[in-house]
């Protein structure tokens, strides 16, 4: 998948937290295609606008950096599905203290499967192709994390 806009979920100012890496990495690769940042808090950060959410972005975005906490994955995610996109990164672990059956992971990779979603993570970090600057997702939608670890 060549990449040609790109959301920042969880995009932050706060320096070295994962939103404020991926909005810089973004940066940092040359990537030139379309980059939404998306938080509700804050209305920029380095002097561009953020999105309060996927759906307020107005526009078609086929990937999602997901810089969000585990509360607040399973609605990030329904928004990117409800959204169109291709493919996301999955930084949390996909796990809730006290979850109940079904379980936050099991959920995830109901709603993914069923939209045919492509996923890296959880516990995800992407990948990169410096060559094109671009981010890149080579995963299937059935690779979805089954265990938070990162050493698949």
């Amino acid at each position: 998948m060549n990449l040609t806009s790109v959301a920042v979920v969880g995009a932050s100012p706060r320096e070295y937290s994962f939103g404020w890496k991926s909005c810089r990495g973004v940066g940092d690769i040359g990537y030139d295609g379309d980059v939404h940042l998306v938080n509700p808090r804050d209305d920029a950060i380095d002097d561009r606008l953020c999105s309060p959410d996927i759906a307020a972005i107005g526009t078609p975005v086929e990937y999602a950096m997901l810089n969000v906490a585990n509360a607040r994955l399973e609605g990030v995610l329904d928004d990117a599905i409800a959204n169109r996109m291709k493919a996301v990164t999955i930084f949390a672990s996909c796990y809730l203290k006290g979850d109940t059956d079904p379980l936050l992971l099991d959920r995830l990779q109901t709603k993914v499967r069923a939209a045919g979603l492509q996923v890296c993570g959880g516990n995800g970090s992407g990948f990169v192709n410096r060559d094109e600057k671009r981010p890149r997702s080579p995963w299937s939608a059935h690779a979805t994390a089954s265990t938070p670890a990162t050493s698949r």
